[in-house]
This record gives C-alpha cells, sequence and structure tokens, in this order.
C-alpha cells in the first residue's frame, strides 16, 4: 500500500470520525442531549464508516479488493448522508413547551398496557410457531449463530410476528412508568421485566444484534424520556456504551454462543479473534459492500429507483392470492452490479448498510430521504420533552429503526417500521377512542 493511498483515505476517515462523534460531545454539556437522535446515528456510523474502513487499511492481506477512489466515494457518500441527517435535525425549529407529564391527555395507561400485551403475545406466539417449524428450540439454538435448517414453508407472516413483542415491551413499560409509583417485582412491572430479560436470552443465543440493541434502547432511552427531570449524564452515557458495546460482543462470540457451550470456548477468545471476526476486511465487510456498490452506481448509472419502498407493500400480499409473486423486485440486483465493476461477489448474507442502499435506490437524490428522517426525529425529540407519551414510544422506537436503517438497509428499515409503529399508533388510536366513547357516554348521562 503507497503513502499515496494511505494519506486522502485516512484523512477522510477522520473527518468521517469527527463529524459521526461530534454530537455526542456537544451532547454532555445539554441536559438531554445524549438522547438525541444525532448522537445515537453518529455512533451507528462510527462504527459502519470509521472502524470497519480503518480495518481495511491496517489488516489487510493480499491484495486490495478495490482502488483509493472507491474508498474515498464511499466515504463521501457516508459523511454527506450523515451530514444531511443532522442538517434536518438542527433545521427542525423547536417548538416552545412545558415540560410535565401528560397522563391524562386522551389516553389510558391500563389500555395500553391491554395492548402492548396482546402484541406481545402475539409477538411470542409467532415466534414458538417458528421455533417449531425449525425442529424446535433446543435444535435451533444447539448451533452457532442460528444456524438450524429453515422449513421450506416458513413465511415472513410467522417469523416476522416476533417483531410485534418490541412495541408491545414499549408500550406496557409507559404504562408501568405512568403510574405513581412502580413496584418491579410485582403485577404489570414484573411481566414487562421478566419478558425482557427472556427476550434478551434469545438475542444472546441468536447472537442477535438487533434484537440486543432494540431492548436495551427501549429500557435506557424510554426510562428518562418518561421524567419530569432531566437523565443523569454519566450514568446514560454508560448505558449508552452499554447498548453498543453488547451487540458488538454478541459479533465477537457469534460462532460460541449456542447451547451445550463450555466456559473454555470463551477463554480461548482472544484479540485475534476480534481481528478475524470483525475488523479483518473480506468480501463480508459492510463499508467494502457500501462502497463498491455506490461507486457501481455512480459510474455505471444504475440504481433501483424506489423498488425496495414496493417491495416492502407487495410483501404483505399473501402468496395465495397473488402465486406469481416475485421474491423480490429489484431493477438491477446490487451483487451483480459490484460483481460487473469490481470482479468480486459480496459474501452470503451480505448488507448493503442504509447509506448505501438509499444511494442504491436514488443516487445523491436519497440525502432528502435522511434529511427527513433527521426533521422528523427533531420533531418527536422536542413532543417528548414536553411530555407527550405517545411522541416519547414512537420516538424510542424510531431509534430502534434508526438501527436497522443504518445497519442493514431500505428494505429492512422500512419492514422494522411497519411493525413497530403501526402496533403503537393503532394502540393510541384505540386507547383516544375508548376515552373519547367513555366521555361522551358520560356527558350524555
Amino acid at each position: 500500500m503507497t503513502t499515496a493511498f494511505i494519506d486522502p483515505v485516512l484523512g477522510l476517515i477522520f473527518v468521517m470520525g469527527a463529524v459521526a462523534l461530534a454530537p455526542a460531545g456537544f451532547a454532555l454539556t445539554r441536559h438531554w442531549g445524549l438522547l438525541s437522535a444525532p448522537v445515537v446515528v453518529g455512533g451507528f456510523f462510527a462504527y459502519f464508516y470509521v472502524l470497519l474502513p480503518s480495518a481495511g487499511l491496517f489488516f489487510r492481506e493480499g491484495q486490495y479488493l478495490f482502488d483509493e477512489r472507491t474508498y474515498l466515494f464511499g466515504l463521501v457518500v457516508a459523511i454527506l448522508s450523515l451530514l444531511t441527517f443532522y442538517a434536518g435535525w438542527v433545521l427542525r425549529t423547536p417548538q416552545e413547551g412545558i415540560r410535565g407529564r401528560a397522563v391524562g391527555r386522551g389516553y389510558s395507561p391500563n389500555s395500553l398496557y391491554i395492548y402492548g400485551a396482546g402484541f406481545s403475545i402475539l409477538g411470542v406466539v409467532g415466534y414458538a410457531t417458528t421455533v417449531y417449524l425449525q425442529g424446535g428450540w433446543a435444535h435451533l439454538h444447539s448451533q452457532p449463530h442460528y444456524m438450524a435448517t429453515r422449513d421450506v414453508y416458513m413465511t415472513a407472516y410467522i417469523y416476522d410476528l416476533a417483531l410485534l413483542v418490541f412495541p408491545g415491551i414499549l408500550l406496557m413499560l409507559q404504562s408501568v412508568l405512568l403510574a405513581k409509583k412502580v413496584s418491579w417485582f410485582r403485577g404489570k412491572a414484573l411481566f414487562v421485566v421478566a419478558l425482557s430479560a427472556l427476550v434478551s436470552v434469545e438475542a444472546v443465543l441468536m447472537s442477535s444484534r438487533q434484537i440486543s440493541f432494540f431492548i436495551l434502547a427501549i429500557w435506557i432511552f424510554l426510562l428518562p424520556l418518561m421524567r419530569s427531570r432531566p437523565p443523569a449524564r454519566v450514568a446514560l452515557l454508560a448505558g449508552l456504551l452499554l447498548a453498543g458495546l453488547i451487540p458488538f460482543l454478541l459479533l465477537v462470540y457469534r460462532s460460541h454462543l449456542h447451547l451445550g457451550m463450555e466456559a473454555s470456548e470463551f477463554a480461548d477468545v482472544e484479540s485475534r479473534d476480534v481481528v478475524e471476526r470483525v475488523l479483518r476486511p473480506s468480501t463480508g465487510n459492510e463499508f467494502i459492500t457500501h462502497s463498491s456498490l455506490v461507486t457501481a452506481c455512480f459510474d455505471s448509472g444504475e440504481y433501483d429507483y424506489g423498488l425496495q419502498v414496493i417491495n416492502v407493500l407487495v410483501n404483505f400480499v399473501p402468496r395465495v392470492l397473488w402465486r406469481e409473486k416475485p421474491y423480490d423486485l429489484f431493477r438491477v440486483r446490487p451483487d451483480d452490479l459490484i460483481y460487473n465493476h469490481g470482479g468480486w461477489i459480496p459474501a452470503n448474507g451480505y448488507v448493503l448498510t442504509g447509506a448505501g442502499s438509499v444511494f442504491f435506490e436514488w443516487g445523491f437524490l436519497g440525502l432528502v430521504f435522511w434529511f427527513l428522517l433527521g426533521r422528523w426525529s427533531r420533531g418527536l425529540f422536542e413532543k417528548t420533552k414536553q411530555g407527550s407519551p405517545k411522541s416519547a414510544v414512537i420516538y424510542v422506537g424510531l431509534i430502534c429503526v434508526l438501527f436497522v436503517f443504518v445497519a442493514q438497509d431500505l428494505w429492512a428499515g422500512l419492514k422494522n417500521a411497519i411493525f413497530m409503529f403501526g402496533p403503537l399508533c393503532l394502540s393510541y388510536g384505540l386507547s383516544s377512542y375508548t376515552i373519547r366513547s367513555t366521555l361522551d357516554k358520560n356527558i350524555a348521562a
């Protein structure tokens, strides 16, 4: 590797790092700053577009997968995506208001708990069905990283139901927090704690970064947001670091986490294993896939033109009603673009990352998506600080979904958004309707 190659790339990595971590630095001086979306999204970008490209510079072996221009263009797209998200956040004018616990604004905490429990039970039933179809719980988790053979009749209408657990936990936890005094070891609160613990165990056995982050984010964010006073910054910072560290450790220990594992397997994991599993550049490195894809799109002029948004909607059409339904609606497949442009094929199970996926759909016009996402995040955050319980749960749900948008792709982000925001909005709508109906009856009487 020549000096001419290292200098511009390394310099842009430092710029990316400064941009990604700047909100966290500013947040330390503000009472509610650490709970802001730019801090979280900046942390996600730091992993995928600072740590992973750095791995490509310092831990490579043999011939590198692409040239300097590809590396630089991938970093530029990532920086512009993040800056545009920040711009949406900053340019959204905060609304003035006094923070208070808006418990009685047309919503019933008890009904929210019932709806949350209903969605949670539905999610557990969907997951239990998935486990049954894949040979049972012990069989599923006796192999590393979810390696059990999938049933040929599996469908998204079964295994995606498990996603309903997260809005369910959100609603139940908020209902518990709206009580004047919370006793965590009995009744409703104990059920939420127990369900969250069981989901956490499942996340570890599955080595799932997404599930582990969702559970951590729900508890770390919702507890302080439901209080009338600013959170303790030291404790909150420790919680955020934990939320970032645990998914990283699950990735490192992924091949060791299964039923029947021995303590010696964990003791054998050394720094070299971290390099092999996380840092060593390969065709599974998310940044390498991201950079290769965006460069191939830009050079060839081939984009997907938003078909993945349509694909998310098509996915909800039962195959019984549309037997010839396609499994995807790619106008041009991303792995084909990468192969035709760079001459290599991404590893099985590859992800595009959010910035790469959005660019693949719309090119630089995709920056509008990041701007609107930042703007919406700021609006929810301000309403949450003013005491809106509905905005609080939707904001925490958005923090979870933002992880998927950045870490995976547009399709996965939109799918998780539907399973997260649909139940939350439906529950608040039903709760509000119940309250209004009761008030109307009382007035009529």
